[in-house]
């Protein structure tokens, strides 16, 4: 049934743009691009950027463009490829940074599938940082994607871990539309607010799967160890989709 939805996906996007490229990403010498940035920084709106096996040491940045963002389980179905492609902030920055202007006409939109993200940390270095400079998000940051209509950006069959910032340890979303599906977040600190997500601002959707559960756990915070944003800072059983359970089987 997921390869029938896989195929389904990919072909939606080859209607979107019969011009987008997939970028693949691997550490030996036979790849164009050794680093996830790189491909990055490349891409162009629609493109889709495939990670091979390996653990990569980055904080990627991803600004005003739309992309697919994912692991060979992408295309294959196949669940040891998440374990087996990992991007490792090396607790020198966040991991994943996704930024849009909202107040610009066009929409952005990703889709980041199958990885797993580690060793986020947007404390490391704070009091060096310029003046504004948010350090929302560990794991995943995401800021003004899909906002302006019903499109919304997914990310599913990740699992997220080990990560720290001031709010939103594992993921932090502002002003965004985001749908999670199949994702574990656990063992993540967000300091005030948010150990495993957080999420805010004056405009914005956010849909927890329930046909794909996802699972958070075991993360430590202020204020909603596990989730904060909106009304929902408390830790219930069960939030549309969101378990605080780490028995409950994810993906």
């Amino acid at each position: 049934m997921y390869k029938i939805k896989m195929l389904m996906l990919i072909l939606l996007m080859f209607s979107l743009s019969l011009s987008a490229t997939v970028l693949e990403v691997g550490l030996g010498q036979d790849f164009t691009y050794n680093t996830i940035q790189s491909a990055v920084d490349a891409v162009v709106d629609y493109d889709t950027v495939l990670v091979h096996p390996g653990r990569y040491l980055e904080n990627v940045e991803v600004l005003e463009k739309s992309l697919t963002l994912g692991s060979l389980f992408l295309t294959t179905g196949d669940e040891a490829y998440i374990d087996s492609t990992i991007i490792d902030g090396n607790d020198e920055w966040r991991v994943l940074f996704f930024k849009h202007n909202r107040y610009l006409p066009s929409v952005k939109w990703v889709n980041v599938s199958g990885l797993s993200i580690t060793n986020g940390n947007t404390l490391t270095n704070h009091n060096s940082l310029p003046e504004g400079v948010s350090t929302h998000g560990g794991g995943i940051a995401i800021n003004g994607y899909s906002y302006q209509n019903q499109q919304i950006s997914i990310i599913e069959y990740c699992k997220i871990y080990n990560s720290t910032s001031r709010s939103g340890g594992g993921v932090a979303v502002v002003e965004s539309n985001i749908k999670m599906q199949s994702c574990e977040i656990f063992d993540n600190n967000g300091g005030q607010k948010g150990g495993g997500f957080y999420c805010v601002g004056l405009d914005y959707q956010l849909e927890f799967s329930t046909e794909h559960p996802n699972s958070i756990y075991n993360n430590s915070a202020g204020r909603g160890r596990d989730i904060f944003g909106g009304t929902i800072n408390t830790n219930p059983a069960q939030i549309n989709g969101l378990y605080f359970d780490r028995n409950h089987p994810c993906l």
